[in-house]
């Protein structure tokens, strides 16, 4: 199998070479930890809830939430940060990167308390 990934990022690596940008291949994210405020997942055995809580009426087999008070917002940077959280469990949790587990099952929440 041909690395054309690799071969990309060292094409770049040439062109940007004597300038002010630098080029770093396959760049390991996981320095700092990531949380994420909770995840719901499906398990193969067990009973329903006989009620959900509003607005979880549609769970998913992956469900993953940011929490965020009502002081807080739900801005740019929080939809991104919940984006990423979702990209990496997917990766995580599939059996394969070729092989990723389908996308409609899993859901994002914003959970808010109760006023």
């Amino acid at each position: 199998m041909i690395p054309w990934r690799r071969l990309f990022g060292l094409t770049l690596t040439d062109f940007f070479l004597n300038t002010a940008f630098e080029v770093e291949l396959e760049k390991d994210l996981s320095l700092k930890q990531q949380l994420l405020d909770v995840v719901i997942i499906e398990k193969k055995e067990g009973k329903s809830p006989e009620a959900l809580p509003d607005g979880l009426e549609n769970l998913a087999a992956h469900n993953l939430m940011t929490y965020k008070s009502h002081q807080e917002g739900l801005d740019g940077w929080t939809i991104e940060e919940l984006c990423g959280h979702y990209v990496n469990h997917r990766k995580q949790i599939s059996p394969t990167l070729d092989r990723l587990l389908p996308a409609e099952d899993f859901r994002l929440y914003r959970a808010l308390p109760r006023p």
